[in-house]
């Protein structure tokens, strides 16, 4: 029950140091990668908070989830929830509210570049703890894998690339349409081709550690 707990809250500190890393990537005024733009898309076009409309977007791959799995989605997959909350709560509070982040903008290219790497170290981190833990899913990638293992022969990471596909095309759109700025830009690129090899670096090291103090 200890290690239960332990790893409830690891997890629940590691979605906070997501959400600082997405709002960092905002800051950067870079672009966004693609899941996080689309709800910086609809964020800019009806004013309100990102996190609010992140809070909606992953309660939909929730709610997706549940409808693609009907009774094989388990009940500690609502676990998701959770996370939903904490991420779209402290996205906001990083945004806006903190007093040592809300005013942090990018003046300069060097800065952008400084910022967005910065941030996406950070995300890659959170993630890495997330994903070695492997006790709660992030709700897009449960969303693409249950795809993948029930409606599809694609692949995961096929259904979750095109999924980054779409978000993209629907964010040029919008910002064509709605004349936004800073959504998706060389910074998405620029993440798309350093996250996962973060992700490959941060793993191996941190996953001993999870094994020894939450297994």
């Amino acid at each position: 029950m200890i290690k239960l707990i332990k790893k409830i809250v690891t997890i629940c500190l590691s979605v906070v140091v997501i959400a600082l890393g997405v709002s960092l990537i905002i800051k950067s005024l870079a672009g966004l990668g693609a899941w996080d733009a689309i709800s910086k898309a609809f964020s800019d076009i009806f004013g309100v908070k990102i996190g609010d409309v992140m809070m909606v977007f992953n309660m939909a791959c929730i709610f997706g989830q549940i409808a693609i799995l009907k009774k094989q989605f388990k009940l500690p997959q609502l676990m998701q929830v959770g996370v939903v909350f904490i991420l779209s709560y402290f996205a906001n509070f990083f945004t806006y509210n903190f007093v040592l982040t809300k005013n942090i903008q990018a003046g300069s290219f060097i800065m952008s570049v400084l910022l967005l790497v910065i941030a996406y170290i950070i995300c890659a981190f959170g993630v890495s703890v997330v994903m070695c833990i492997n006790y709660i899913s992030m709700p897009l990638e449960a969303l693409c894998l249950a795809i993948s293992e029930n409606t599809t022969k694609l692949g995961f990471g096929r259904i979750r690339q095109l999924v980054d596909v779409i978000c993209i095309v629907i964010c040029l759109v919008l910002m064509y349409l709605f004349k936004l700025e800073n959504i998706i830009s060389w910074g998405t690129f620029v993440g798309m081709v350093i996250f996962g090899p973060l992700l490959d670096m941060m793993m191996p090291k941190i996953q001993p550690f999870i094994d020894r103090e939450l297994k």
